[in-house]
């Protein structure tokens, strides 16, 4: 019977080197196919969360509630404005969309934003696409002091708010042809028709004795492209792309946007389970300084993008890096809780 034993453990032990060897294949693919999109892609730079993010507590990674509560956000604002209930703007109110799509979440997406957020650094990735399309970008951070006095979950609702609420200073004139200004750009990829995959990454970090929240969502196809339309102007739902999936029927939810009769959101969480990591290792110098706040929005789409109604065409286009400041919040460095009036 020992004999026996003896004999068969080698080929289990070796069937669970094959299994890793082989999960370790299968990332390497998946690594090797985003660099082949950009040398400088988010997944190609960064293997895991950067040094800068430990000096005490960490929290990262988005819930599949959360998850949820981010594509149903973005989905209402978006069916308010194809609907043409949005009356603010400069001046307003904005117009009916006919080709808006209803946003869903996507794993791979989000995979790129969560790494970036993973990274700590108040700034837009130098490249997030995903093999199929050119992918946009908004940011968000939200500092406190001191870090003791914060919670450290997100509040996705004040983001995507703080994005979105740049509509008032969006003249509905524009709709038709984007204009390059960093006070709108956050607002315009929100609500970019072609846009259907949404993936978001979140952050909490110590940095000294403040506390930093880091949000970041990744939008594909990505928006903002210079002299193109955001959306077409007319009856909700009366031009839906065929890639929509769009069978006739409104969802009752979102009888403006266009797509399947009934919601499937995906909520399986790619990214890690929240969990807090205390450590010892320093931040550099430069990320002690006075904290950054308030959104910002990316718009460096790829040429030659055909996917779900892009133009194929060269954009001219603008990057939001610079803009600290929008959605009608200040850039605030608050020493005590800020709780927004949103709902």
């Amino acid at each position: 019977m020992r004999s026996s034993r003896a004999w068969r453990r080698p080929p289990l032990l070796l069937l669970l080197l094959l299994l890793l060897a082989l999960g370790a294949c299968v990332f390497a693919a998946t690594r090797e196919q985003f660099c082949s999109l950009c040398q400088r892609h988010t997944m190609c730079l960064y293997s895991g969360v950067s040094s800068r993010c430990h000096q005490g507590r960490l929290v990262r990674g988005v819930s599949p509630a959360e998850q949820q509560a981010i594509v149903d956000l973005t989905n209402q604002l978006r069916n308010r404005v194809a609907l043409g209930q949005e009356w603010r703007g400069s001046p307003g109110r904005q117009p009916p969309a006919a080709n808006m799509q209803r946003v869903a979440w996507d794993e791979e997406v989000a995979s790129v934003a969560q790494r970036w957020a993973d990274q700590c650094n108040y700034s837009h990735d130098s490249c997030r696409n995903v093999p199929d399309t050119y992918v946009g970008q908004n940011i968000y951070q939200r500092s406190q002091y001191p870090v003791s006095a914060m919670n450290d979950r997100g509040n996705w609702s004040e983001p995507i708010y703080a994005w979105y609420d740049e509509v008032a200073l969006m003249a509905a004139s524009q709709v038709s042809s984007y204009q390059n200004r960093e006070d709108i750009g956050h607002y315009t990829q929100t609500v970019w028709a072609s846009t259907n995959r949404i993936g978001c990454g979140y952050t909490f970090y110590q940095d000294g004795d403040w506390g930093k929240k880091y949000y970041v969502c990744n939008y594909a196809p990505g928006g903002n492209y210079v002299g193109q339309p955001l959306y077409q102007v007319g009856s909700p739902r009366s031009a839906c792309p065929a890639s929509s999936g769009d069978t006739g029927t409104p969802d009752p939810a979102y009888p403006g946007l266009c797509g399947p009769a009934s919601t499937k959101t995906t909520t399986t969480n790619s990214n890690p389970a929240a969990s807090s990591t205390p450590t010892g290792a320093a931040i550099p110098a430069a990320a002690a300084a006075a904290p950054a706040a308030g959104p910002r929005a990316a718009g460096t789409p790829a040429a030659g993008t055909t996917a779900a109604g892009i133009p194929a065409s060269t954009p001219t286009n603008v990057n939001f890096g610079d803009n600290t400041v929008g959605g009608g919040f200040p850039s605030f460095t608050d020493t005590g809780t800020f709780s927004p009036d949103y709902f």
